[in-house]
């Protein structure tokens, strides 16, 4: 009987500290069914001044890691609204990669016409840190792809 009860024991500190023990893996609890630590990520995306349209539906993700950033294998997506913000909600504690884009074609891939946030606005991939219950304001301008 012991050892059964070391392994539930075991399971249970497992679970309660998957966001506190591993920040930098970022896992993402929408309802937790124990209280974690999670925070929310918020911002808003303009376009350059040379360039018009419309901010709304504009695809915000977090990643976990860089590997899953160059992937496309994002950890949670929303999308803005009609004026370019967007709120990330039970987000656990960690260091996240955030990219937005907006498909203007259509095509499933990044191509001329698209918007992006280009890495050179962020010097580098654009990174956030979300701790417990707190908001991580991120905002940026969003380029054209030519």
């Amino acid at each position: 009987m012991k050892p059964l009860v070391g392994i539930l024991a075991a399971l249970l500190v497992l679970t309660l500290s998957a966001c506190k023990d591993d920040p930098a893996k970022g896992s993402l609890i929408t309802q937790p069914a124990v209280s974690m630590p999670t925070g929310t990520i918020d911002g808003e995306f303009t376009l350059p001044p040379t360039a018009t349209g419309p901010l709304d539906h504009i695809q915000v993700a977090i990643y976990k890691s860089d590997v899953d950033l160059r992937t496309r294998q994002p950890a949670k997506v929303v999308q803005t609204d009609v004026k370019g913000e967007f709120v990330i909600t039970g987000v656990c504690c960690g260091q996240y990669y955030i990219d937005a884009w907006k498909d203007i074609d259509g095509d499933g891939t990044v191509s001329a016409g698209d918007y992006y946030l280009v890495y050179a606005n962020c010097y580098g991939a654009c990174q956030c840190t979300v701790q417990e219950g707190s908001a991580v304001n991120f905002s940026g301008t969003l380029s054209v792809v030519h």
